[in-house]
């Protein structure tokens, strides 16, 4: 729940997620007077004042900032969770991974979901596409589902524990198995 902020300088994440972000956690009980200042700020504009308070809430929960190649896995783990969790479509999920992998020079962590955007992309026109072996119109939604599982299997461990942690109590809180 806090890779958002975690990342939020170095990915591009919007003024408003961040808002958002600061009032899910108000919802889920986390608390202190930064998070509370940055869950009703109302220019989102002023990114310098929403950065300030968004560091400032990191280290009201003594949470660091993540950098590079973790930076962009974690958020990752993040998008597919909502998307697994139906809190975003698998639109958004591929297209977001999709920009993200564009933007880090296609990340070889994150290169299939770029394939598999492309591939939902062609299908969209077309009975063909070249982006992943074996899918088509009719299985592609079942190819991305396992391809997201396997990815989130393969790169939980290199999500710090305190995030897992976090991660998995507000899977509790919202009861999500």
């Amino acid at each position: 729940m806090f890779i958002k902020a975690q990342v939020f300088n170095r990915l591009g994440i919007t003024s408003e997620d961040i808002i958002d972000w600061a009032i899910e956690l108000l919802y889920l009980g986390y608390d202190s007077p930064n998070l509370r200042i940055l869950a009703g700020l109302t220019n989102l504009n002023d990114y310098w004042e929403i950065t300030n308070y968004v560091n400032k809430t990191l280290k009201d929960f003594k949470i660091s900032k993540l950098e590079g190649k973790t930076a962009v896995i974690a958020y990752t783990f993040v998008i597919i969770n909502e998307f697994l969790t139906g809190k975003i479509s698998q639109e958004k999920m591929l297209g977001d991974i999709h920009q993200l992998c564009i933007a880090w020079d296609y990340l070889e962590e994150i290169f299939d979901f770029y394939l598999l955007w492309n591939a939902v992309d062609d299908l969209r026109y077309d009975n063909v596409q070249y982006y992943w072996p074996d899918a088509t119109r009719e299985n592609i939604d079942i190819v991305i589902q396992e391809e997201t599982k396997k990815w989130l299997e393969k790169y939980k461990g290199r999500i710090c524990q305190q995030e897992l942690t976090v991660l998995s109590k507000i899977s509790q809180d919202m009861n999500i198995t």
